[in-house]
């Protein structure tokens, strides 16, 4: 981890830039999700390097892919060869999943063009977003974190998840719930084809492990 390595993606004066980052893989090279907050704005961004490494300021793309939502809570993985990030909109509470419409995400106008949806409201849903493939399909857990605590989780009946219909014939259940405090900083994997996920329930002072069956 020697500084030669070390390189600022993104930074704007007097914002506060990336909050709730994700870091992935998109085609082979480093991407992030991540929020900018400031001027009034809060915004959801992504950021895409050219090369392997990123170890160069202008190996990195910065995009907005929204201003409009209050994003929060990002979470971000390549899904069938294209990138796409789950979150929690804060306006209007509901769980956004957003695809980009080329492989890359390069450009606004990728994600603008390409899928959004909200994929569950109702609530106080979204937070600490875990997107992953699940057998090949786009999957979300997520919580809350005032009553009802829970935590929940989405499974997309496509490979994409690009329409609302395909997250209807998909699986929504709750994983977990009945204690206060239940379903922060989780995450969501995947274990032997079967989904997984690691979360903390902080009213218990606990970390919990679930597997779906």
């Amino acid at each position: 981890w020697s500084a030669s390595t070390r390189v600022t993606v993104d930074a704007v004066a007097g914002h506060d830039v990336g909050r709730e980052c994700w870091l992935t893989t998109v085609n082979g090279t480093p991407a992030i999700s991540y929020e900018d907050a400031g001027g009034g704005l809060n915004l959801l961004k992504y950021a895409h390097s050219s090369t392997p490494e990123g170890t160069s300021a202008g190996d990195w793309t910065k995009v907005t892919v929204t201003s409009a939502d209050n994003p929060q809570y990002t979470s971000l993985l390549e899904v069938e060869g294209a990138p796409a990030i789950a979150y929690k909109r804060e306006n209007g509470v509901a769980l956004i999943y957003r695809r980009a419409s080329s492989a890359s995400g390069n450009s606004s106008a990728d994600w603008d063009s390409g899928t959004n949806l909200i994929i569950a409201q109702g609530g106080p849903v979204g937070a600490f977003a875990s997107l992953n493939i699940v057998n090949g399909h786009p999957a979300v857990t997520h919580g809350s974190y005032s009553t009802p605590f829970a935590l929940y989780y989405l499974e997309a009946g496509t490979a994409t998840g690009s329409t609302n219909q395909a997250w209807v014939d998909g699986i929504s259940e709750t994983a977990d719930s009945g204690e206060s405090s239940l379903g922060e900083w989780m995450e969501c994997a995947v274990c032997a084809g079967r989904p997984i996920a690691v979360y903390r329930g902080s009213s218990n002072q606990l970390v919990r492990y679930a597997v779906r069956f």
